[in-house]
Protein backbone atom coordinates (compact mmCIF):
# COMPACT_ATOMS: atom_id res chain seq x y z
CA UNK A 1 0.00 0.00 0.00
CA UNK A 2 1.46 3.35 -1.06
CA UNK A 3 0.93 6.06 1.57
CA UNK A 4 2.60 8.78 -0.51
CA UNK A 5 0.73 12.02 -0.91
CA UNK A 6 -0.92 12.31 -4.35
CA UNK A 7 0.89 15.62 -4.76
CA UNK A 8 4.29 13.91 -4.49
CA UNK A 9 3.52 10.42 -5.83
CA UNK A 10 4.24 11.32 -9.46
CA UNK A 11 7.51 13.13 -8.64
CA UNK A 12 10.96 11.62 -8.56
CA UNK A 13 12.76 11.72 -5.23
CA UNK A 14 14.94 14.59 -6.49
CA UNK A 15 11.90 16.61 -7.56
CA UNK A 16 10.15 15.95 -4.27
CA UNK A 17 13.26 17.04 -2.35
CA UNK A 18 13.46 20.23 -4.41
CA UNK A 19 9.83 21.03 -3.59
CA UNK A 20 10.34 20.34 0.12
CA UNK A 21 13.60 22.30 0.43
CA UNK A 22 11.91 25.74 0.83
CA UNK A 23 9.70 24.35 3.61
CA UNK A 24 12.70 22.86 5.38
CA UNK A 25 14.53 26.20 5.06
CA UNK A 26 11.58 28.09 6.55
CA UNK A 27 11.28 25.72 9.51
CA UNK A 28 15.06 25.79 10.10
CA UNK A 29 15.11 29.59 9.98
CA UNK A 30 12.21 29.76 12.42
CA UNK A 31 13.90 27.47 14.92
CA UNK A 32 17.17 29.38 14.59
CA UNK A 33 15.38 32.69 15.16
CA UNK A 34 13.84 31.32 18.33
CA UNK A 35 16.86 29.40 19.62
CA UNK A 36 19.89 31.53 18.78
CA UNK A 37 19.16 34.35 21.26
CA UNK A 38 18.69 31.95 24.19
CA UNK A 39 22.35 31.60 25.25
CA UNK A 40 22.94 35.36 24.97
CA UNK A 41 19.86 36.50 26.91
CA UNK A 42 21.11 35.69 30.42
CA UNK A 43 24.45 37.34 29.70
CA UNK A 44 22.76 40.44 28.32
CA UNK A 45 19.91 40.84 30.81
CA UNK A 46 21.91 39.93 33.93
CA UNK A 47 25.41 41.02 32.92
CA UNK A 48 24.98 44.11 30.77
CA UNK A 49 21.62 45.43 31.96
CA UNK A 50 22.15 44.36 35.59
CA UNK A 51 18.81 42.68 36.26
CA UNK A 52 18.34 39.69 38.57
CA UNK A 53 18.21 36.05 37.48
CA UNK A 54 14.46 36.17 38.12
CA UNK A 55 14.09 38.82 35.39
CA UNK A 56 16.25 36.66 33.11
CA UNK A 57 13.83 33.78 33.68
CA UNK A 58 10.84 35.97 32.88
CA UNK A 59 12.44 37.28 29.69
CA UNK A 60 13.24 33.76 28.52
CA UNK A 61 9.84 32.41 29.57
CA UNK A 62 7.82 35.13 27.85
CA UNK A 63 8.23 33.67 24.39
CA UNK A 64 6.87 30.19 25.17
CA UNK A 65 4.04 31.82 27.10
CA UNK A 66 3.18 34.04 24.14
CA UNK A 67 3.34 30.98 21.88
CA UNK A 68 0.88 29.07 24.07
CA UNK A 69 -1.50 32.04 24.27
CA UNK A 70 -1.50 32.63 20.50
CA UNK A 71 -1.44 28.99 19.32
CA UNK A 72 -5.22 28.81 18.77
CA UNK A 73 -5.24 32.05 16.74
CA UNK A 74 -2.27 30.93 14.65
CA UNK A 75 -3.81 27.53 13.91
CA UNK A 76 -7.13 29.11 12.92
CA UNK A 77 -5.29 31.61 10.71
CA UNK A 78 -3.46 28.80 8.90
CA UNK A 79 -6.72 26.88 8.49
CA UNK A 80 -8.49 29.91 6.99
CA UNK A 81 -5.71 31.45 4.91
CA UNK A 82 -3.22 28.62 4.31
CA UNK A 83 0.37 28.11 5.38
CA UNK A 84 1.81 30.47 2.77
CA UNK A 85 -0.13 33.44 4.13
CA UNK A 86 0.84 32.50 7.68
CA UNK A 87 4.52 32.47 6.72
CA UNK A 88 4.14 35.78 4.88
CA UNK A 89 2.67 37.26 8.07
CA UNK A 90 5.18 35.62 10.39
CA UNK A 91 8.36 36.62 8.55
CA UNK A 92 7.85 40.39 8.99
CA UNK A 93 6.96 39.77 12.64
CA UNK A 94 10.22 37.87 13.13
CA UNK A 95 12.10 40.69 11.41
CA UNK A 96 10.39 43.17 13.74
CA UNK A 97 11.42 41.07 16.73
CA UNK A 98 15.02 41.05 15.51
CA UNK A 99 14.90 44.80 15.03
CA UNK A 100 13.68 45.23 18.60
CA UNK A 101 16.50 42.99 19.84
CA UNK A 102 18.99 45.23 18.03
CA UNK A 103 17.25 48.39 19.28
CA UNK A 104 17.48 47.01 22.83
CA UNK A 105 21.25 46.83 22.50
CA UNK A 106 21.37 50.49 21.39
CA UNK A 107 19.12 51.92 24.13
CA UNK A 108 21.29 53.24 26.99
CA UNK A 109 18.67 53.10 29.78
CA UNK A 110 18.46 49.53 31.21
CA UNK A 111 14.70 49.56 31.85
CA UNK A 112 13.89 50.90 28.37
CA UNK A 113 16.32 48.42 26.85
CA UNK A 114 14.63 45.59 28.73
CA UNK A 115 11.24 46.86 27.54
CA UNK A 116 12.29 46.73 23.90
CA UNK A 117 13.70 43.24 24.45
CA UNK A 118 10.48 42.05 26.10
CA UNK A 119 8.32 43.39 23.27
CA UNK A 120 10.63 41.69 20.77
CA UNK A 121 10.40 38.37 22.63
CA UNK A 122 6.60 38.56 22.70
CA UNK A 123 6.48 39.50 19.00
CA UNK A 124 8.70 36.58 18.11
Amino acid sequence: MNNASPEFSSLSSTQAAQRLLPLVAIVLTGFLAVGLPLPALPLYVNGRLGFSPLVVGWVIGLQPLATILTRKFAGAYVDRHGPRQAVMLGLPMAMGAGSLYAASALIPHPTASLGALVVGRVLM
